[in-house]
């Protein structure tokens, strides 16, 4: 997560050098869903109507426990609006249009970030629809609707536990990142269909 967020901000805000950026980055806990929207509820203040429910949602969804995560897209949609001189308060209402754009901005710099090989990609594509698997779940799926071998999808599998797309989570289960998942759920919906 904090290598996403030096790689984003590092793209977008060149002028700050690194050690500004090495500064931002402090560990915390994962949030749940209700206490990031809270979160986001205590920074518009005043102004709940700047960040609509559907756009907060997908903004918390996106966040995955970090409140960094959704207070930063938060905060670059807001900066990225084109408001002229004279200003009101509806200047700064968010659509679902923006906050997408921003989040796929996010998630691209992520994506690339990972540098997924193509055999990487196709097994991410088959297993995308799923949440958590077991190793065996994914093995079966891959090998039957797949033309890789055992032995290369073991090593692929170690690779993406290794890029953090799969996540350990008990003894050979594994839960599929959830950035990724959002970013075939919203941008990329076609590669799922593949």
């Amino acid at each position: 997560m904090y290598k996403e967020y030096i790689a984003y901000k590092y793209r977008f805000f060149k002028e700050e050098n690194l050690e500004n950026i090495l500064e931002d980055v402090i560990p915390v806990t994962k949030m749940s869903d209700n206490d990031i929207k809270e979160t986001l509820n205590r920074r518009t203040g005043e102004f709940p109507e700047i960040l609509p429910r559907n756009v907060r949602d997908i903004v918390v969804e996106l966040a995955d426990g970090s409140p960094r995560e959704a207070l930063l897209i938060y905060q670059n949609a807001i900066l990225s609006k084109e408001i002229g001189k004279s200003c009101s308060k509806q200047d700064f209402i968010l659509s679902t249009d923006e906050i997408k754009n921003e989040v796929e901005k996010f998630l691209d710099v992520w994506v690339d970030s990972l540098k997924l090989t193509n055999r990487e990609e196709k097994v991410i594509q088959l297993i995308s629809h799923e949440r958590i698997l077991s190793r065996r779940e994914l093995t079966k799926m891959v090998l039957e609707n797949s033309k890789i071998v055992r032995s290369t999808l073991f090593r692929i599998i170690e690779n993406l536990v290794e890029k953090k797309i799969l996540l350990p989570i008990r003894a050979e289960r594994y839960e599929i990142n959830r950035k990724l998942l959002l970013y075939y759920k919203y941008f990329y919906p076609a590669k799922l269909t593949k």
